[in-house]
């Protein structure tokens, strides 16, 4: 037979990009993150937004290191290579804005520790945090898919 030695084998195909997120499928996620959100500030939403004095500016830039760093997170394992974190910011954002709306009507119900003249200043630190969820998952979807999906 003619040829010489052995054939060196194809390399491995890699395996199939998993689909976009569904904007069904973000907003569920979103939902169960304002669950989770919205029971920690029942249960302490005093340490961020103390009924008696100013808030102290630290809790706010905590929140705000593990807003961003849970979106870099939700991004990379639902939205990998950048496919799909337009829908996955929007679903991710819109329960909660959504829900908090009300949460704010009902402020002294649902976040009797915080004190009832909080409402507004919890609704400008809701809207704040998801306008840095929303905003680094898109931008950072568009910067991975700019890089090639990395």
């Amino acid at each position: 037979g003619g040829g010489g030695g052995p054939r060196a084998a194809a390399p491995p195909a890699p395996p199939p990009a998993p689909p976009p997120v569904t904007l069904a499928r973000a907003a569920l996620v979103g939902l169960l993150l304002w669950a989770v959100a919205t029971l920690l500030f029942r249960l302490g939403g005093q340490l961020v937004l103390p009924p008696d004095r100013d808030p102290s500016p630290w809790p706010v830039l905590g929140l705000a290191v593990v807003v961003v760093a849970g979106a870099v997170a939700l991004r990379r394992w639902l939205a990998p290579g950048g496919r799909g974190a337009d829908a996955l910011a929007l679903g991710l954002v819109l329960p909660g804005m959504a829900l908090d709306a009300g949460a704010v009507l009902a402020f002294d119900r649902l976040f009797p520790d915080m004190g009832a003249g909080r409402a507004d200043a919890f609704g400008a630190l809701m809207l704040w945090g998801y306008a840095l969820l929303g905003a680094t998952v898109a931008l950072g979807g568009r910067r991975a898919a700019r890089r090639g999906g990395r």
